[in-house]
């Protein structure tokens, strides 16, 4: 997708928070800030990846992906477990 010479945007780790799933998993981005990542994406989804998703107040097994698809519709706020 990026050429590794021409200066690769770096992976951000995101944890969205949505109104059912707390989803961890990595994006690959130009964007500086979270706010950009989430509020001028071309498509109403963002596809991460890495992924583990956990149900709130779940005790149950985490649920591990190689990729996944979220609605921004459904997304309550997001945190950055790196620096951006």
């Amino acid at each position: 997708m990026f050429d590794a010479d021409a200066g690769a945007p770096p992976k951000v780790q995101l944890t969205l928070y949505t109104d059912a799933f707390i989803i961890r998993g990595s994006l690959v981005t130009r964007q500086r800030r979270i706010t950009d990542i989430l509020n001028n994406a071309e498509d109403m989804f963002l596809v991460l990846g890495e992924v583990t998703s956990d149900e709130y107040g779940s005790r149950g097994e985490t649920i591990r992906a190689e990729y996944a698809q979220i609605n921004l519709t459904s997304v309550l706020f997001a945190v950055a477990d790196t620096t951006v």
